[in-house]
């Protein structure tokens, strides 16, 4: 998923055209599972079929080690 922006193209809808919805997760949510839920969402923005998305979430502890870290 890094830096995958760069592979959605200029195809999106003009934002006049499109609202924001919300949504309010109470529990935490994976992180693996959060970022499926986001690419999926951003394509289907990218093809007009969904509303832009103002996600609150919290994810459980996660340890991240960094681009330099070594395995």
């Amino acid at each position: 998923m890094v830096n995958s922006r760069q592979s959605l193209g200029g195809s999106f809808a003009l934002a006049r055209e499109r609202r924001v919805a919300w949504q309010i997760d109470d529990a935490p949510v994976p992180y693996i599972e959060a970022v499926e839920a986001m690419e999926t969402r951003v394509a289907a923005i990218a093809d007009g079929t969904a509303d832009e998305l103002v996600w609150l979430l919290e994810h459980p502890p996660l340890y991240t080690a960094g681009t330099s870290a070594k395995a």
